[in-house]
């Protein structure tokens, strides 16, 4: 548990906290049309909601583990439980999960095909320089 801890959740902590702060901080949207605009808010949307999201992840499974009050062979029984329990019907914790899962995919795609823009552009700019 020690090494998910050290080479999952302080990674994902670090960047978690970085992106938030620049969210946060004020940072006005630099789109240009109204379709930018909206990706660019729900981007930050998608943020908030995969941080709370992980924060409930780690409350709900990491933390009993760690603290001893779950043990290893009983986490997935456990979640197989929370995630099949219905609430008038719905299953409220597996919507929140499959919530979660899907804004953590969108936010993965948007910075994915940010890096890739940034990245052929700066790949665009060197190839279009002049020989020597």
């Amino acid at each position: 548990m020690a090494a998910v801890l050290l080479l999952i959740w302080a990674p994902f902590a670090l960047l978690a906290g970085h992106e938030l702060r620049r969210v946060l901080s004020g940072a006005r949207l630099t789109a240009h049309t109204d379709r930018e605009r909206a990706l660019a808010a729900a981007e930050r949307l998608s943020l908030l909601v995969v941080v709370l999201f992980t924060v409930m992840h780690v409350a709900h499974t990491a933390w009993p583990l760690l603290s001893g009050s779950l043990a290893d062979a009983d986490l997935r029984p456990e979640l197989i439980r929370t995630l099949s329990t219905t609430n008038h019907g719905l299953p409220m914790q597996g919507a929140l999960y499959l919530c979660g899962v899907g804004a953590g995919s969108f936010y993965a795609v948007r910075q994915a095909l940010a890096s890739l823009a940034g990245a052929s552009r700066s790949g665009c700019a060197s190839s279009t320089a002049p020989m020597m």
